[in-house]
């Protein structure tokens, strides 16, 4: 077994970007294990096995000749089975590589230390294993193969072979996975139940093909009882209480019943008391009501299928006794508008134990539970206040205070309140929807990427949201023209940045908004042909001492959207702003329902980020899948998006990015990078001297990135 040793990084990453919460970054030893190698002579493939205890949101393998990994590429980590995969591909013969792993969990980003491999120069057939047979049932399996080496040139084909007769070959029943070396899955299907199957795996290349070691498989002969799980017992009140369960399989065959049942005596069944709870696989979760106070019962969850009827484990309750129950009241909801209410209550009697939690419910239908949207207030008795937020506008709530001891939970009297419209006008150039970026505090994005033409010295915001100017890359990132901004019937383009330049550009180093900060480099046409002096950007380095600053106070007319007028957006400076670091992160990550308001996405043919405003109904007749794991699964044409966009959702497209001060453009594929107007206090050197960004790949607002990248600027205005 081989140990990779991780360490998260107080500094950022000086080639591709370091993701971490500032002031806040502690050094940290963890591991990963078992790692395995599959190295060709042209691909490899990795596999590694690595715990956090906060979500991975982003793995890579990053890799290239040199041995600092300065100008890297990125291979996606692929989360399978409790293993992270990868394979890379196109690489040279006999050559060597440097690599290393990194992980980003939304604050910070581990990497191992940088470990090396050589391809191979050899010309042979592949090498290929039949690993195992998993999730076998009456009419399927998974099988499982592995390339473990190329023979010295591209596998071009592999997967499996299977019969019911001895050593299968082509000639029998074949499923294809795909081509290279590593491992791979193939789903055998519409087989015949209590049958047994013999299974080779097999890999081909320009030498011919190989073959992998018989297993043998056994169909499923009849469907079984599903299995299911039965949830503990919450929200007991004097005669309701909540139980739940999760169905994990359904025995091969359709789960048509799923619920609880519930009695005074154990093992109860669905003879006695029973609450369905809907059907198929998964988590679910019911109300009993009618129950006797200060009793106690037994429940179990359930579900069936064609075979019967299964039941989980078996836990108990006891109902409330009212003679120990709290009083609770619920005070009048008086300070509210279209986004926030004040609500709160006070616990008049503790009911001679202990308050273990106290708060409100509420919910747009009357007698609403703590199973509904709930806010605890701490314990104890007395007056409290809750803030609730995200609200609807229009809108009317229900509201009522609870207080639970240890005899169950109690709720106070209802209320009522009714929200005031959403605002009917938002300002000139921007979206009509309004985002959180803290607590009290919302936002209006505008209408497109902001735009600058040198010749006229004019900014404004792009015509449409997927607009974005692009360039010529010349790079392993893409290749060839990209981008979709003309003027006068000319393709305009980053790459042709200069103080003369007529066309648009709409990539930036940061702090250009013209403003003369006493710098280098201020002007938006401004780049560093050097690549690495960034000092002058933004207040760097003088006399020995840093005084970076970032776009606020003294310095915010280094603000793009402060120090111009933007002639499609109100032609007055000051309207405009950039969201700091902090703002960026809460309103990717942290605001009400975050993680259901953000995903990946098309818009038009252009790919980019979609973010979804506080107040969100999707449209009838269209669909959303959030955190969607590649740009097609939302895909909206110009007439879907003129209604995605008329309910309020911003998309940013990956509008590219200039590298490190070069004036050639990029369009980066993984990192997905928008300006944000703080400063990175922690790099302080004068080779990598950085400023935060949002990196809408990782949806978060702290990504360190050298100041004189040319990033895109998204500006905002303040509700």
């Amino acid at each position: 077994m081989k140990k990779l040793h991780f360490i998260i990084l107080a500094a950022m990453l000086a080639f591709v970007g370091c993701a971490k919460k500032p002031q806040d970054v502690n050094v940290e030893l963890v591991t990963v294990e078992n790692e395995v190698k599959t190295i060709g002579s042209t691909q490899a493939y990795f596999e590694c096995e690595f715990e956090y205890l906060n979500e991975i949101t982003k793995a890579l393998l990053v890799y290239c000749e040199d041995d600092q990994l300065k100008y890297a590429q990125t291979s996606k980590l692929e989360y399978v089975d409790g293993k992270w995969l990868t394979q890379m591909n196109y690489l040279e013969k006999k050559t060597k590589y440097y690599y290393r792993y990194e992980f980003y969990n939304g604050y910070n980003l581990m990497w191992t230390e940088i470990f090396n491999f050589t391809t191979t120069d050899q010309q042979d057939k592949p090498s290929v294993e039949t690993v195992e047979a998993t999730n076998i049932t009456m009419n399927s399996a998974t099988v499982e193969g592995n390339v473990t080496n190329d023979g010295g040139s591209p596998v071009t084909e592999r997967g499996i072979c299977y019969s019911i007769y001895e050593n299968p070959t082509l000639s029998d029943s074949v499923r294809l996975a795909g081509t290279g070396i590593g491992r791979y899955y193939c789903e055998m299907t519409n087989l015949t139940n209590a049958t047994t199957y013999y299974i080779r795996a097999f890999a081909t290349n320009s030498e011919g093909t190989s073959f992998g070691d018989v297993i043998t498989v056994r169909t499923v002969e009849h469907p079984m009882l599903p299995t299911v799980t039965t949830d503990e017992v919450s929200d007991i009140t004097l005669n309701t209480a909540v139980c739940g369960g999760n169905v994990l399989s359904d025995g091969f065959a359709e789960i048509t019943e799923r619920g609880i049942c519930y009695a005074t005596h154990e093992e109860p069944t669905v003879f006695d008391y029973k609450v369905p709870g809907g059907e198929g696989l998964g988590l679910f979760q019911c109300r009993m009501s009618g129950l006797e106070t200060l009793t106690t019962y037994y429940v179990r969850a359930y579900a069936r299928n064609s075979e019967g009827y299964a039941y989980g484990n078996e836990v108990t309750f006891v109902t409330a006794d009212e003679t120990f129950l709290p009083e609770v009241i619920t005070h009048e909801v008086t300070d509210f508008n279209h986004f926030y209410a004040i609500g709160g209550g006070e616990v008049v009697s503790n009911g001679g134990l202990d308050i273990i939690e106290r708060g409100i419910c509420w919910n747009t239908s009357p007698t609403p539970t703590t199973t509904d949207n709930k806010l605890t207030a701490g314990t104890g008795m007395g007056e409290f206040e809750c803030r609730i937020t995200y609200l609807f506008g229009n809108t009317t709530y229900y509201v009522r205070a609870f207080a639970a001891n240890e005899a169950g939970m109690k709720y106070g009297n209802e209320v009522t309140f009714t929200t005031p419209p959403h605002p009917n006008t938002a300002p000139e150039g921007s979206i009509p929807s309004l985002f959180s970026i803290s607590d009290n505090q919302q936002v209006f994005f505008s209408q497109g990427n902001l735009q600058y033409r040198a010749s006229s010295n004019s900014w404004r915001f792009a015509e449409h949201q997927y607009d974005f100017v692009g360039g010529s890359s010349d790079d392993y990132w893409s290749g060839g023209e990209f981008g979709n901004v003309y003027e006068n019937g000319v393709k305009c383009s980053n790459n042709e940045i200069s103080q003369t330049y007529s066309g648009w550009i709409d990539l930036f180093g940061w702090a250009t908004s013209g403003w003369n900060n006493n710098n280098h480099y201020y002007h938006p046409y401004d780049y560093e042909s050097t690549g690495w002096t960034v000092d002058g950007y933004g207040y760097g380095y003088w006399d020995g001492q840093y005084a970076n600053y970032s776009m606020a106070g003294d310095y915010v007319n280094m603000d793009w959207g402060v120090y111009n007028p933007i002639t499609n957006g109100g032609n007055e400076a000051g309207r405009w702003r950039t969201l700091n670091c902090s703002e960026w992160n809460y309103v990717l990550q942290y605001r009400h329902d975050a993680t259901y308001k953000r995903s990946s996405a098309t818009v038009n043919g252009v790919e980019g980020y979609i973010l979804l405003p506080d107040a969100w109904i999707l449209p009838s007749g269209l669909t959303f899948t959030a955190n969607a794991p590649d740009f097609v699964t939302n895909n909206y044409d110009l007439a879907k998006w003129a209604i995605m966009e008329n309910a309020g959702a911003v998309f940013f497209p990956r509008a590219g990015r200039r590298y490190y001060g070069d004036e050639g453009v990029r369009y980066d594929s993984y990192y997905d990078y928008y300006w944000s107007s703080s400063h990175d206090a922690s790099a302080s050197y004068s080779t990598n001297d950085n400023a935060y960004c949002a990196s809408l790949s990782y949806f978060s607002g702290y990504y360190g990135m050298s100041r004189n990248s040319g990033l895109p600027v998204r500006l905002v205005q303040n509700y």
